[in-house]
């Protein structure tokens, strides 16, 4: 549920992309050290971490955030 609420929102906006990662192989669970993910789904987006399933305003919130930051 969470990545297709991230996915969904991520439509929304040109050149906003989601990636999965995945604790089934080494190279996820080394990426999801890196970044400090203890559960899942953990979702990033800029300074923001949502651990659980986020609520969606609060998702939306997040992400016209970092794309009014970085325009």
């Amino acid at each position: 549920m969470a990545i297709r609420m991230a996915q969904e929102v991520a439509a929304r906006y040109d050149g906003l992309e989601v990636r999965v990662v995945s604790l089934g192989s080494p190279k996820g669970r080394e990426e999801a050290k890196r970044e400090g993910v203890l559960s899942v789904p953990t979702i990033i987006i800029g300074d923001v971490r949502f651990i659980g399933v986020p609520e969606w305003e609060a998702l939306v919130k997040a992400v016209e955030k970092c794309v009014m930051r970085d325009a």
